[in-house]
């Protein structure tokens, strides 16, 4: 699982201006296009996730990648509160898993269309069953 930070243009002028390689802490990267981002590798509920709203003047965008192999839900596109998601079923040899993948504006969204889908309490608005 993986929870990625994009940063805004005020991040990096910050950064600019003062000649570093981190924010508020994190390690920042480069995507293939340029743009930074502070990557974590923790789930959204974790707490880990807390530390960053301490620089989320500096966040544009918060993406979640992840996968699940139990509490299987609908395939299809999901939105709430501004949050969009999609989850996937795939297979590896005789394993049954589910991909999900989130895009939010605040970690406070991300958290509740994470937990919403994963109690089957959020219907996909597109359904690809």
């Amino acid at each position: 699982m993986t929870t990625n930070f994009w940063l805004n243009k005020q991040a990096e002028k910050y950064m600019q201006e003062n000649n570093s390689t981190t924010l508020c802490g994190f390690k920042v990267y480069n995507d293939k296009s340029g743009r930074k981002y502070i990557c974590v590798h923790e789930n959204p509920g974790s707490v880990m996730l807390s530390m960053p709203r301490l620089c989320s003047k500096y966040v544009n965008l918060i993406t979640y990648r992840g996968t699940f192999n139990t509490g299987f839900q609908v395939e299809g596109i999901y939105k709430y509160g501004g949050a969009r998601a999609f989850v996937e079923t795939s297979f590896v040899d005789d394993l049954k898993y589910q991909r999900i993948e989130i895009s939010a504006r605040s970690i406070k969204k991300l958290r509740e269309i994470h937990s919403l889908i994963r109690t089957g309490n959020l219907d996909p608005v597109e359904d690809w069953s």
